[in-house]
């Protein structure tokens, strides 16, 4: 997960290193007060993206766990899941 070093991002044990993701979950009450209606429904696809992590940690966590021997095939069907849903034009949530 990545990490902010800042000189004024603090957390609560007055360290300076915080999740991106913490941050960017804080950011979220206050965008939602600034978006338009057409704008609102992609909150909740920042707000799922940011509990569940990126696409490649998606893709790893889908893959942890499978047998070296069907690691190959496992690949396959997943990446064409994944082609599945982009010619959908859907986000794929693993």
């Amino acid at each position: 997960t990545g990490v902010i070093r800042s000189t004024f991002l603090v957390d609560e044990n007055g360290t300076i290193e915080v999740r991106a993701a913490d941050v960017l979950t804080s950011l979220l009450a206050p965008a939602a007060a600034e978006l338009s209606t057409d704008e609102r429904p992609y909150l909740s696809l920042v707000e799922r993206r940011l509990e569940h992590g990126n696409l490649s940690e998606r893709i790893l966590a889908n893959l942890v766990g499978t047998p070296e021997l069907q690691l190959p095939d496992a690949i396959r069907a997943l990446y064409g899941e994944l082609a599945t849903h982009l010619d959908a034009n859907e986000p794929w949530w693993g």
